[in-house]
Parts: C-alpha cells; sequence; structure tokens
C-alpha cells in the first residue's frame, strides 16, 4: 500500500471521527440551549442567539457532508487537486467552526458555568478538530512538495496558498476561543475587591459551584396589599415581611411552610410562625403588636391573641426544585392560601375580599442575623418595621451574571405553583 494512500485514509479517518462528534455536539448544544428552563438567577436565552446557533448548525450539517465527500474521493484518486481539500477546509473553519466558538464563548461569558457538559466537549472538538486539519493541510503540502508534484496551473498553486494563510488564523481564533470557554468557566470576578479569581467548584463533573455570589442575604419577601374595601392591615404596597433566606433551603429541607396573621382589630398584631413539622433551619416564630409606627416583638408567641377579633392569614409553602441540567441554580415554586379570620376550611364566601399576596426576591442591605429577621429592628426590636425599599436591593441590581456581568435572565420571584398543597392552618 502506497504511502499517498495511507496518508489520504488517515486524513479520511480522523476528518470522519471528529466531525461527526462535532456535528452531533453541535444539535446537543442547540437542544440545551432551547430546552433551558426559567428559574433562579438564569432562565431562557435571547431569541437572536438561539436563531443563530440553529442556522449555523444547519450549515455545518451541510458542510460536514461536504468535506467528507470530498476526502471519500480523494481516497479513490490521487489527482484531486489539493485546492478543492483546502478549500472544504477552509470552508468548515470559517463558516462553521468559528461562529460556533464565538457563539459558545458568548453563552459562556454570561454564565458562571457551561450550560451542560456538550458546551466542553464542543469548545475540546474546536480546538482539536482545528489541530487535526492545520496538521494534515501541513502534511499535503509537505508531501507534494517532497513528490515535486504540480497539479493545476501556477494561478491555482497560488490561490491554493492565500487558502492556506487565510485559513491559519481561523485556526487560531478556534484555540483562543476554546481557551475563552475554558476560563470563563473557572474565572470570576469578586464583587467584593474586584479581582479575577477561580471559581471554586463543589464537583467539578457536574459544574456545581458555591452560589454566594448570588444568593449571599438574598431572600423571599412577602406583601399583602390591602384591596379595596377589604380589611386593613396596616401595610403599604412598598413595604416587606421576609419569609425565608434562599440559603435556609439545603439538604433534606426543601419545603418551608410559614403562617404570616394579622389582627386587623383594634389591637393589631402580627404573628409569623413556622407550624410544626416544617423543615427550617432558622427561627421562623415571631409575634409583634403594633405601637404607634412601630411593631413591638413579644417574648411569646400566645401574647398575640386571635380570639374575639378579625384576622387575615396567609399560609405559603415554599418548595425549593433542586438544580439539574436544563435549571442551572434550581428553582423556588410557592403556593398559598389567604383567608379571612380562620376560615380556611370554610365554604362561606367572605363579603370582603381578603389581602393579595406578593412575592419577590430581595438582596437585605442590613446583616441578617439567625434569630430575628422577619421586620427590621434598626435600633431595638421594641422599635421594628417593615423592611422597604430602604433596606432591599432588588435582585435585578445584584443578580449580574458570569464573567461579563450580564443582565440576570432568570425570575424575580418564586414560580406560582397551584398543584403545591397548602395546609389548613
Amino acid at each position: 500500500m502506497e504511502c499517498s494512500y495511507i496518508l489520504r485514509l488517515i486524513a479520511f479517518t480522523t476528518s470522519l471521527i471528529v466531525d461527526s462528534i462535532d456535528m452531533i455536539s453541535d444539535w446537543l448544544l442547540y437542544h440545551d440551549v432551547v430546552e433551558a428552563k426559567e428559574g433562579l438567577v438564569f432562565g431562557h436565552f435571547e431569541n437572536g442567539l438561539t436563531t443563530a446557533l440553529l442556522a449555523f448548525s444547519i450549515i455545518g450539517s451541510c458542510l460536514f457532508l461536504f468535506e467528507i465527500i470530498t476526502l471519500a474521493f480523494n481516497l479513490t484518486r490521487d489527482d484531486l487537486p489539493t485546492l478543492l481539500l483546502d478549500t472544504a477546509a477552509l470552508l468548515v473553519i470559517w463558516v462553521e467552526d468559528v461562529p460556533q466558538i464565538v457563539i459558545n464563548v458568548v453563552i459562556v461569558a454570561c454564565r458562571d458555568q457551561p450550560i451542560s457538559v456538550v458546551q466542553i466537549i464542543k469548545a475540546s472538538i474546536c480546538m482539536f478538530g482545528a489541530l487535526i486539519k492545520l496538521v494534515i493541510a501541513i502534511v499535503r503540502y509537505w508531501y507534494w512538495r517532497r513528490k515535486e508534484e504540480k497539479i493545476g496551473s501556477k494561478e491555482n498553486q497560488r490561490i491554493n496558498k492565500w487558502v492556506r494563510i487565510i485559513t491559519f488564523p481561523g485556526i487560531l481564533l478556534i484555540m483562543l476561543g476554546s481557551i475563552m470557554v475554558f476560563s470563563f468557566t473557572q474565572l470570576t470576578w469578586d464583587n467584593a475587591d474586584g479581582s479575577l479569581k477561580f471559581q471554586n467548584p463543589r464537583r467539578l463533573l457536574d459544574g456545581e459551584y458555591n452560589t454566594d455570589k448570588y444568593f449571599d442575604q438574598v431572600g423571599v419577601y412577602a406583601n399583602l396589599a390591602s384591596k379595596d374595601g377589604g380589611p386593613n392591615v396596616a401595610m403599604a404596597t412598598d413595604e416587606w415581611i421576609r419569609l425565608v433566606d434562599i440559603h435556609d433551603f439545603g439538604e433534606r429541607k426543601n419545603t418551608i411552610v410559614t403562617h404570616v396573621t394579622f389582627g386587623v382589630g383594634a389591637s393589631k398584631f402580627l404573628s409569623i410562625q413556622k407550624p410544626p413539622g416544617s423543615l427550617a433551619t432558622a427561627n421562623f416564630s415571631e409575634c409583634y403588636f403594633k405601637n404607634g409606627a412601630f411593631w413591638v416583638l413579644q417574648t411569646s408567641l400566645d401574647r398575640c391573641s386571635i380570639q374575639n377579633q378579625r384576622t387575615v392569614s396567609a399560609v405559603i409553602e415554599l418548595r425549593f426544585v433542586e438544580p439539574e441540567g436544563h435549571l442551572l441554580l434550581g428553582d423556588i415554586e410557592y403556593n398559598s392560601d389567604v383567608y379571612l379570620d380562620n376560615n380556611c376550611n370554610s365554604v362561606i364566601i367572605p363579603t370582603t375580599q381578603p389581602p393579595r399576596l406578593s412575592l419577590r426576591y430581595f438582596k437585605s442591605r442590613l446583616a441578617i442575623s439567625s434569630g430575628v429577621h422577619h421586620l427590621v429592628a434598626p435600633v431595638s426590636v421594641t422599635e421594628s418595621k417593615f423592611y422597604s425599599k430602604l433596606h432591599l436591593q432588588p435582585i435585578t441590581e445584584i443578580w449580574k451574571t458570569g464573567f461579563l456581568g450580564c443582565r440576570f435572565t432568570g425570575k424575580s420571584q418564586p414560580t406560582h405553583n397551584t398543584d403545591l398543597p397548602v395546609p389548613c392552618l
């Protein structure tokens, strides 16, 4: 078997394997982008990026067939022009590989980790494939030069030279883009001092990273805004009660139930409690009496009596949805029941509408202890008040994602899931 055929066979076999994996990874990456779910911090990708990824995946599949067919013909013919072979490699690199790696860089630059292992495989295959094409082009060039075979006119030879010259920067771009993909998944800006630091992965293989960058001091806050003609709970629409920290959810603590009760009679009170059986790490039982502009913390929940007094109650069940392939940092779902006068099981239609419950994510500007934390106590616990914009930072300001600090694409509030069971308390 002559040397030229062996070289052509190696080139065909290597290109077939590498380009097949590359094409498959293109479509798997597109699938992961399309299937991305909206949850904490991260959500759906922009339509423009999804469309571009689809377009270049289709183009890449067509170029894959073109290159493989060309190399297959090259196995049976020793006189196939090298210009055709190098042009096929040039098109694959500039029309498929370079755009695909650029899209990969854009995706990972706005994320702190790969959307899936496919993204890392794609970057690796792009780099490896570009190097293989470079080696094949060099071997082919020196082989024909050593044999002193002249294929085509001198004009074609000059064109062939420029084809190789144009191909080389594309290979460099692919290698640079692949390095950037790996770097962006392992490096992050420290918001505290602005320095560049390596990520601290908990499990390297599945890409789980510490989430303090997003969840430190971030919690779920509730507002009960009174409707027109409804009972007044002495709470404005821009005032909030802290329910839970996101970090309160953890292993075997994926569900937390809170019970918020307002007394709307002459003696206004507010009771927030964690019913027995709820899984939470912090102290969620607090009771306050209204005293002028402040709420006074009581030492016992028994002080907040609901006998012979109208009340408004909200039972809120929160459930943490674990992260998975298309939901990078998981999600928080909730369901709630707001009712009047302890009538959660009553079929009687009330004459007035209960307040509307709203939930939002906020980051506290104040240090939160593991004890009293449902209301703000700026001076002492005897002068507590609701959280307001003075104490809270919207997550739109703090959830800047990825190496470039891109706008977050997830949800600004927990997901309302009416299928979650809400206990009657």
